[in-house]
């Protein structure tokens, strides 16, 4: 663009909150690299063309994937790229020794994303949703975190994720409240955990990218 400044399209606006207050680092990033819009992806034009289309744990929450892809589509120039990456949630995580009661979340969790309609399975439809798309596939690549023993901080950030999805859990009836009993949940995990001493593999998160013809 001739001004040197490229607009950074946040399509998934609805499944995130956006901070009103930046940095100062981050608004000078912003100031020189780009500017972010927020729209739904349905409502979105723009006089210029776009170089790429990215995202990340988007498509599993779009109604149509493919029917968005095509619509955007429409904004990229000819040689555009376009990357994705999604999990799948049809591979849960392996812990050696397994611990029943992360398990248990895990399940809660899949289930409670299935019933509300997102694509458990997104990661391995990446391929198939860009070629229906008419985009070339160029590649793909699977990434799972991978550790073992005890790390408080990573057992703080699945159970917010646990936390966040509560609603949904109560509401599908998968589990009650009390049965998750979530304010207890993170010291529990890690009783289980150091116990156990566990060496662990995440679930799958895939990334493919592709080419506008």
């Amino acid at each position: 663009m001739e001004t040197g400044v490229t607009p950074l399209k946040s399509i998934g606006a609805p499944f995130r909150r956006i901070p009103r207050r930046r940095r100062p680092e981050y608004s000078r990033c912003s100031a020189e690299w780009g500017h972010f819009l927020a729209s739904e992806s349905s409502k979105f034009t723009d006089a210029q063309p776009f170089d790429a289309l990215v995202g990340r744990f988007i498509l599993m929450y779009l109604p149509d994937p493919v029917a968005t892809l095509k619509l955007l589509s429409r904004q990229l120039r000819s040689g555009a790229a376009i990357a994705f990456c999604e999990p799948d949630y049809t591979v849960l995580s392996t812990v050696v020794p397994e611990i029943p009661l992360l398990r248990q979340c895990e399940e809660w969790l899949r289930e409670a994303f299935r019933r509300s309609g997102a694509r458990v399975d997104m990661g391995m439809r990446l391929y198939q949703t860009f070629r229906d798309a008419g985009f070339v596939v160029t590649g793909i690549t699977v990434s799972q975190l991978s550790g073992y023993g005890v790390r408080r901080e990573m057992i703080e950030f699945f159970v917010e994720g646990v936390r966040s999805i509560l609603p949904k859990i109560e509401q599908f009836r998968i589990a009650t409240r009390e049965e998750v009993n979530i304010d207890s949940l993170a010291d529990r995990l890690e009783a289980h955990a150091r116990e156990a001493d566990p060496q662990w593999v995440s679930i799958r998160y895939i990334s493919a990218w592709a080419r506008k013809p």
